[in-house]
Order: structure tokens, then sequence, then C-alpha cells
């Protein structure tokens, strides 16, 4: 009786152990690793989001260093001017203090999409349909992106922020 009650107190302080562990590693993990959950911080409340379908998306609420709810940006219906390729599936992000540029692929292997979103915003007073008309700019075609690039002085390469 004694050794059951033993392996039984032994048990219960595992699973006690256990579950402080758990409870700590959540709101750690939130703050040292978003990307586990699906979340990857690009600056001024706007995320890398999505596992499976991955999208760039405009966080009202954050909690740690990941996204609880938030709004698409990219892909988006309204910057979309073809409306046969409007499935846009992200390829490839890179981001800076000031900007973060986006190469997304249509429907077609040859329908590629760029973007340029401009970071110089309040977050705290900037409404997602003030981002979307004012801070986001598209193109379908290569050499106009790189055009903009240059002139707003972009040097930035495609991160791989998706491998």
């Amino acid at each position: 009786m004694k050794r059951l009650l033993k392996a039984l107190g032994t048990c219960l302080m595992f699973l006690l152990f256990l579950g402080i562990f758990v409870a700590l590693l959540v709101p750690v993990s939130e703050w040292v690793l978003p990307e586990l959950w699906g979340s990857t911080p690009l600056g001024n409340n706007i995320y890398l989001e999505g596992f499976r379908w991955i999208h760039v998306a405009y966080s009202d609420r954050v909690e740690g260093r990941h996204s609880i709810v938030w709004s698409v940006l990219i892909p988006d219906d309204r910057l979309d001017t073809d409306s046969a390729s409007s499935v846009e599936i992200i390829e490839d992000a890179n981001y800076d203090y000031d900007w973060i540029i986006v190469r997304t692929s249509g429907n077609t292997i040859t329908h590629k999409k760029y973007y340029i979103i401009d970071k110089d915003f309040d977050p705290k007073t900037t409404e997602y349909e003030e981002v979307i008309d004012k801070h986001i700019v598209g193109f379908a075609d290569t050499l106009e992106f790189a055009s903009a690039c240059r002139e707003r002085g972009i040097t930035m390469k495609w991160g791989r922020l998706l491998e």
C-alpha cells in the first residue's frame, strides 16, 4: 500500500511539474518564437500569418509577438486587377524598418505580382482600410516593381521568409 501511495504521489508531482512547464512555455513561446504560432512579425503590427495558406495581415490585437485578431492585407481582392487570377499565394517576402516587399503567384506560373508596403504610419491610429489604400502598392510587372523599389531606395533582396 505504501508503494502504491508513493507511486501515486510521484505521478501527481510529475503531472504538476509538467502542467507548470506547459503553462510557462505557452506565454514565453509567444515572445521568443512567435513563428511556432504561425506568426512572423514584420513590424508596425503587420505579420506573415498562417501555416498552409500564408498571407500578410494587419493586426489590431497583439499578444506576445504574434497577432490574435487580424485582417488580411495580401492577397486582397481590392488590389487585384485581374479577376481570373484572384487566387494568390505568397511565394516570398522580406522586410526592413521602413518597407515590406512581397511576391505572389497566381493561377498560372507566369502570373506573378509584387507588392511594396510602406510602414510609415502609426499602427495605434491607422485603420486597416487606410493601410490598404495609402500604404500598399501592387505591381504586375517585374520591371515596374524594380523601378519603384529604386525610386523608394529599397535595396533589400528576397528574404526567403517562407523556407
